[in-house]
């Protein structure tokens, strides 16, 4: 029997998990990917090395692809898989990841092996050095010998002797430049590495999409010595995502490389949308989205997401980029897609076009406006949500703007009332209404209980917000049973237990006795919404013994020590209390800049800042002088460009009142 059946067999798989469940099935996988089925391979990285990551039936998985190679089988499948496990450890420090890397160290004698029979085949296994660790003499051997292959091996195998300090010299700019790229992956380029790269950036670019220099120590600096080609833009704005002083060169860069048409318009625009809005910015969306006539690749419509880039900007602009956008929709015809006219409001995050528009507050010109009923008179509803979205859109324009417009709305959104002309209309309006969402808007038009009481039932067993907050009757027998079946469900999620008992304690049903101690244990550290619960057992503050103070002043000052979620909350919950700050100076740094970084609810932060300058002056100085810091340190708060700014001027909130003490 082969080694690698061997070590398929001594591999328990029904006791290993892998991304989609027990691995069982993986030793199928590694058959079939064996004979040459290219969909076993990939589904094998899919559930062992899912998005990058490591999991337990991966070290053994990894295993048996070592072993096949060893056995002589074709190598480049599980080269690949090699290749992937690498790359997963260093992306995945854990303990699953040492594993993973003694089995790749172990695998050396087998790439060694490998490399010197030769072959472009094989660039994965000098890769892999690379990314792993140095060389066995028996491997550098290897790599020096494959320097002789002037093809992509010798490249790849200079690169990782250049990464580990082994690269023999050579004046051949063919394996220098490799040699120096290694150098720049680990972090150890010198001025003569980036003077030598900057000067060979065709041929860097035969080999590597150089967008990976954003990511390693003098990258930026290498790519903005570059011309500005696509790859070497994307480096920078990766760059600039992470560190403000790249920010310049990559501003600098795309506006030169997206300056003409040499690259598509589409692409240009994805690009520009990641700088910040300067004037010039704007200026090249601007030019960008004017040659762009289509076809949608993407997810969103790159000439709408400049017009709201312009929108939200304040550029006047928009409403030409926002106009053509509809007339090209309207040409589509049958072939137009409900996703093809979404928005890009910021990357990776898209929205209907109507929504967005909304969400930005902007309201168009006349000339806009016709475009805009063109659109809808033209297109038929269907199921279309694009239209409907546009008529939410008009719903909140001046009356004297959305007059004209009122039938062709109300005929893309029946269910909404604000078209209710008369009475008639709005029983229409009523009949129309189905789910839970329309019928909320419902009620909040009406106010009428009864519109309320059909949208809860709607809602059936499941929590909505907007009911808690909009009922207006708080001991209506209805919304009280509602709150109580959802109590009474043991995968209720913990805010919707404060929710619903907060409910019945404001309807007098259920006596804050009682409803205390419902509370006060979901004050845990493993709880995401321990803050919501924080907040609420304050409110009753007045309605509690000693004892019970004493224990939420406990549990919110464990909370503040140790919890990964509410942290500034639950602080602001206790400065509110008149207790004292259980954190030093330095801990309430790490907690404020904690907030800003990964906190889901924006202002928790300010509000944890100004409640500190009161109750705490000491610890708010020192505070001030740590997160002032974080203002002139080159790291982001966040991983954008964009999202940075946002969190910057919250930073600059927070400063502005510790400096008020």
């Amino acid at each position: 029997m082969s080694m690698w059946k061997k070590a398929l067999k001594a591999v328990d798989w029904d006791s290993l998990q892998h991304a989609y469940g027990s691995a069982r099935n993986v030793p199928t996988l590694i058959e079939k990917m064996a004979a040459g089925d290219e969909e076993a391979l990939d589904e094998l990285e899919y559930s062992v090395l899912h998005q990058g990551g490591l999991c337990a039936a991966a070290v053994p998985t990894v295993e048996v692809a070592v072993a096949m190679i060893a056995d002589g089988l074709p190598p480049e499948p599980p080269l690949t898989l090699i290749q992937s496990a690498a790359k997963a450890v260093v992306e995945n420090p854990s303990s699953t990841a040492q594993d993973m890397r003694s089995v790749l160290l172990a695998s050396y004698p087998v790439l060694a092996a490998l490399i010197s029979a030769g072959g472009d085949e094989v660039v994965a296994a000098a890769e892999v050095v690379s990314l792993i660790g140095p060389p066995t003499p028996e491997l550098t051997d290897a790599l020096i010998s494959a320097l002789e292959d002037h093809g992509d091996l010798a490249w790849a195998a200079a690169v990782a002797l250049g990464h580990h300090g082994l690269f023999p010299g050579s004046d051949d700019p063919r394996l220098a430049v490799p040699a120096a790229l290694g150098r720049f992956a680990a972090g150890t380029a010198t001025d003569q590495d980036v003077a030598l790269v900057a000067t060979h950036q065709v041929l860097v670019e035969e080999h590597e999409f150089v967008a990976w220099l954003g990511d390693v120590p003098r990258g930026p600096e290498l790519l903005a010595a570059f011309e500005p080609t696509e790859s070497v833009m994307i480096g920078l704005l990766d760059a600039a995502d992470r560190r403000r002083s790249a920010t310049c060169d990559a501003i600098r860069q795309v506006l030169a490389g997206t300056r003409d048409d040499t690259l598509p318009a589409e692409d240009a625009i994805t690009l520009l949308l990641r700088l910040p809005r300067t004037p010039e910015v704007l200026d090249a969306l601007d030019g960008a989205a004017s040659r762009f006539d289509g076809p949608v690749e993407g997810w969103t419509h790159p000439r709408a997401s400049v017009a709201h880039a312009l929108a939200v900007a304040g550029d006047p602009r928009w409403e030409n980029h926002l106009a053509a956008t509809l007339r090209w929709g309207l040409e589509q015809g049958e072939d137009l897609a409900d996703e093809d006219l979404n928005v890009a409001i910021e990357p990776q995050i898209g929205a209907p076009i109507g929504s967005a528009f909304q969400e930005a507050d902007v309201v168009p010109g006349e000339i806009l406006a016709q475009v805009v009923a063109e659109y809808l008179t033209t297109r038929e509803p269907d199921d279309e949500f694009t239209g409907r979205t546009l008529a939410e859109w008009i719903a909140t324009w001046p009356d004297d703007l959305q007059g004209p417009l009122r039938a062709v709305a109300k005929r893309w959104d029946p269910a909404n009332p604000h078209w209710a002309d008369t009475e008639a209309d709005l029983q229409a309006a009523r009949a129309a209404a189905e789910n839970t969402d329309d019928l909320i808007r419902l009620a909040r038009h009406t106010g009428e209980v009864t519109d309320w009481e059909r949208a809860l039932e709607a809602c059936g067993p499941n929590h909505d917000q907007a009911l808690d907050d909009g009922f207006p009757q708080r001991d209506h027998p209805q919304l009280i049973a509602w709150w109580q079946g959802l109590l009474a469900d043991e995968d209720s999620d913990e805010d919707v237990t404060v929710a619903c008992v907060k409910g019945l304690v404001d309807a007098g049903v259920l006596p804050v006795r009682q409803a205390w101690p419902r509370i006060v244990d979901l004050l845990v550290v493993e709880n995401f919404y321990a803050g919501k619960a924080a907040r609420l057992a304050a409110e009753w503050i007045g309605r509690i013994d000693d004892a019970q103070r004493a224990e939420l002043v406990t549990r919110l000052g464990a909370l503040i020590r140790e919890a990964e979620y509410d942290r500034a909350v639950c602080g602001s919950v206790l400065l509110g209390l008149g207790e004292p700050w259980p954190l030093s100076a330095e801990e309430t740094v790490d907690l404020v800049a904690r907030e800003l970084r990964d906190g889901w609810t924006p202002g928790l932060e300010v509000e944890l800042c100004g409640l500190l300058r009161e109750r705490e002056p000491g610890i708010a100085e020192q505070v001030l002088l740590g997160l002032r810091s974080l203002l002139d340190d080159d790291r982001r708060l966040a991983p954008s460009i964009r999202e940075d700014e946002e969190k910057q001027a919250t930073l600059r909130r927070c400063l502005g009142l510790l400096e008020q003490g």
